[in-house]
């Protein structure tokens, strides 16, 4: 969702004649946000495996780390 923002942004600042700082700091942030998505979508699936091994681990040792502080 914050991707499709940020390229909107983008284009307006294009379209209104703004390519200057407004373009610069949305397209800097958009580059951050796709490279956070790629993170993600290359880490989440083993890091969310990774949490429920664990957390089945725990339950069947008599405790649960989901909700634990």
């Amino acid at each position: 969702m914050e991707i499709a923002i940020y390229k909107a942004l983008v284009a307006a600042a294009e379209s209104v004649g703004d390519l200057a700082r407004s373009k610069e700091v949305c397209q800097q942030i958009l580059t951050e946000e796709q490279e956070l998505a790629a993170w993600l979508d290359e880490n989440l699936p083993g890091i969310t495996r990774a949490f429920l091994a664990r957390d089945a681990s725990a339950t069947r040792a008599g405790g649960s780390l989901v909700g634990a502080s």
